[in-house]
């Protein structure tokens, strides 16, 4: 009987699921559980554990260690273990300094302090695992990247709702805990699989350091360009309209975050593939391959968007009035698809200063969009500020990306040949949802037109149009 062979892409697009999956599951089960404001304090932690993860990793346990496994200049092994040892004692240094501040103040940006001083734990414990994620990446063995984030997920949502079964009144910190139980066992693990495979030691290399850092610390401020983006909506609508409306507003940002996950296991299956095919200059395969991971992502994005309007009444009664919020975020992920797609670009140049800019210059756009939105809409004038600011960043990674890359660069025109009738649909349908004639209709269409693009021969056919239509040359 002949052996089932799974590819590394599948087992990455499922770990993907799983790994993002598993806290979007359970924050969409208590969204049912817990009151709005609750729900609005456990979304403001799951943002504050991100920016910690920058403050206790310095990204280093991300892109670079992906992208040095592909340098054969480095030793690996001693990449690894100066990374490990340097986030190690940083580590104890910020638990040591951070502390005491963080129990001295009751209250940050109106948020209770404690909540900074377990986001601190938890991304701490999250390290080692990062850094073996990275290198399951970097080494193509997606079997065990998919079994070690199903262990990781699974051991998280039995934490999770057993501390809720065993102590009801601690409600919040059972996914803090359940976040950091799981997270730690995941750090066992790493640390046994770096032992074996890389033989780490306890030895810092001055100059692999100054190097790594070099490469990672532009990133971090990019991150937390990133951060202010993606999250900043949520605190401001928090200091100017209360929890309760944080709760609202991330619960729309959490329903139309789900499709990401499909978007970020594409995006990591096809990176060190990407990285391959310009190394051997073969941009005509990286532009097909483009234009097919594109038309399947919003293809899935067309299909989940009408499947949420149609079931948007089995979500809790304190959110039926936030689907116009949802399809704003969905929008905006169609150019969360397209900055990420040229962000690949500027990731292999290794322009992290450009990658900063970019990011910080659509970070403050949102910041200041942001407040004077949402002073004035409330948590439309946020979703609204997130899309005009997702548009910012894609504009702005495409023209950094066209001067070092020129017309070897995936085409804007076919790019936007792809966003631009997903989101008029998108948009049509939505307004038309009052209209049940119309909307049905519309609905159908949608269906039918994004099941045919996600066949074979209806991709190839949509890549084939768009090829012929702009006179694409890739070579």
């Amino acid at each position: 009987m002949k052996k089932l062979k799974i590819s590394n892409k599948f087992y990455y697009i499922i770990s993907e699921f799983i790994i993002k999956g598993s806290t979007s599951g359970v924050l969409f089960l208590l969204s049912y559980y817990f009151t709005p404001v609750e729900y609005g304090y456990l979304n403001l932690f799951n943002s504050i554990l991100t920016i910690a993860c920058v403050f206790t990793s310095l990204n280093l346990t991300r892109n670079y260690i992906t992208r040095s496994y592909y340098d054969e200049t480095k030793n690996i092994s001693e990449l690894v273990s100066t990374i490990v040892s340097f986030l190690l004692i940083l580590s104890l240094i910020e638990i040591l300094v951070l502390t005491p501040f963080l129990f001295l103040n009751k209250e940050i940006a109106s948020i209770p302090s404690e909540f900074f001083f377990w986001g601190l734990i938890v991304s701490i414990s999250m390290t080692l695992y990062e850094i073996v994620q990275s290198l399951f990446i970097a080494r193509k063995e997606g079997k065990l990247y998919f079994v070690s984030a199903l262990i990781h997920g699974t051991i998280f949502i039995l934490m999770v709702f057993s501390i809720l079964f065993l102590n009801n009144s601690i409600r919040i910190y059972a996914f803090i805990f359940g976040r950091l139980i799981s997270s730690l066992s995941m750090s066992i693990f790493s640390f046994f699989y770096l032992r074996k495979n890389f033989k780490i030691k306890f030895k810092i290399n001055a100059s692999i350091l100054l190097e790594s850092l070099k490469y990672s610390v532009p990133l971090i401020f990019s991150t937390v360009s990133a951060f202010l983006l993606n999250y900043i909506s949520r605190f401001l609508i928090n200091s100017l309209s209360g929890t309760h409306y944080t709760g609202a507003f991330t619960f729309a940002q959490n329903i139309a975050m789900l499709p990401v996950l499909l978007l970020g296991a594409i995006n990591n299956s096809f990176v060190p593939t990407f990285y391959g095919s310009l190394n051997d200059k073969k941009y005509k395969s990286t532009h097909q391959s483009i234009i097919r991971n594109s038309i399947f992502f919003l293809s899935i994005l067309v299909l989940y968007c009408i499947m949420i309007d149609k079931l948007f009444f089995i979500f809790p009664a304190n959110y039926q009035g936030q689907k116009g919020l949802v399809f704003l975020f969905v929008m905006s992920h169609t150019f969360h698809m397209g900055y990420m797609i040229y962000g690949n670009y500027l990731y292999y140049t290794k322009d992290t200063v450009i990658i900063f800019l970019s990011s910080l210059g659509a970070g403050l756009a949102n910041t200041f969009l942001g407040y004077a939105l949402i002073s004035q809409y409330g948590n439309f004038g946020g979703a609204l500020s997130t899309l005009i600011s997702y548009i910012i960043l894609f504009l702005s990674y495409y023209f950094f990306s066209y001067k070092r890359f020129d017309k070897k660069l995936f085409s804007l025109k076919a790019m936007l040949l792809m966003l631009l009738p997903t989101n008029i649909f998108l948009l049509i349908y939505f307004y038309t949802s009052i209209i049940t004639g119309i909307n049905i209709l519309l609905a159908v269409i949608g269906v039918m037109a994004s099941l045919f693009a996600l066949t074979k021969r209806g991709s190839k056919i949509i890549e084939e149009k768009i090829i012929s239509l702009l006179r694409l040359k890739f070579d």
